[in-house]
């Protein structure tokens, strides 16, 4: 092929990381070592945001990796190993927690979806901030770095964070109800990441922008959960803690 992408890791659920580590590392450190050791074309690596940890202010790329998860230094290893290489054909993206219709339901905008659906109320651990940024806006970058190719790593991600409470509340009101109709709030996990926010400058002067604010992708969502709210009723949030 001209060019490979390389979405395929092991993401599940970060407290996941911590009780099978070395699942994490199999498929998100050998997995790209092995491909880039057989590379004969482009590759775009798709990185995470999470690897530069908690910051109250957005961090460009030169930031320093400050990984808080086996998963973050799973993707972390991976983005140090392809950078070694100096490989002009390997570019590495960054982007920020992404959704969209159809997203796994243990992620929290669908699993709210999910509770405001079935009146099956959803924990709501601490109140972290992330950005969230929809797939097609990354899908978006991802095609410019193929037209436009360019060596290194690149952050793609959202103007600012915003708390998962007030995401969950503005699902909520989505289907005309509160946050404490569809979730119950519980204490966060000990030495959470409290704030993920990059600066997506660098391919911002190439072109890109995202071009679906958060409330359009909200009510985007919002939609495909009533289009399919029969199917979703019959599915379960539960997720597996064996990968």
């Amino acid at each position: 092929p001209d060019a490979i992408i390389n979405f395929a890791a092991h993401a599940g659920l970060v407290p996941q990381s911590w009780i099978y580590p070395h699942e994490f590392y199999t498929t998100n450190l050998l997995l790209p070592v092995k491909i880039a050791q057989r590379l004969e074309s482009r590759y775009i690596h798709i990185g995470s945001s999470e690897v530069y940890g908690s910051n109250n202010l957005p961090v460009d790329e030169k930031a320093p990796i400050r990984c808080s998860s086996p998963y973050a230094v799973s993707k972390a290893a991976a983005d140090l190993h392809l950078m070694t290489l100096k490989d002009e054909r390997i570019t590495i993206i960054r982007p920020s927690n992404c959704y969209c219709p159809g997203q796994s339901l243990h992620r929290v905008i669908p699993r709210a979806i999910h509770a405001a659906i079935t009146g099956r109320k959803m924990p709501l651990q601490g109140n972290p901030s992330k950005s969230y940024l929809h797939a097609d806006d990354l899908s978006a970058a991802i095609e410019l770095l193929l037209r436009m190719p360019k060596p290194g790593v690149f952050n793609v991600g959202s103007p600012s964070p915003v708390s998962i409470h007030k995401i969950v509340e503005e699902v909520a009101s989505q289907f005309g109800k509160t946050t404490n109709e569809i979730a119950e709030v519980t204490e966060g996990r000990p030495n959470e990441d409290q704030c993920f926010w990059i600066n997506s400058e660098k391919i911002m002067r190439l072109g890109w922008s995202p071009v679906i604010d958060l409330k359009s992708g909200l009510t985007q969502m919002a939609e495909w959960g009533r289009r399919y709210a029969e199917e979703i009723k019959e599915m379960s949030t539960d997720y597996l803690m064996r990968p």
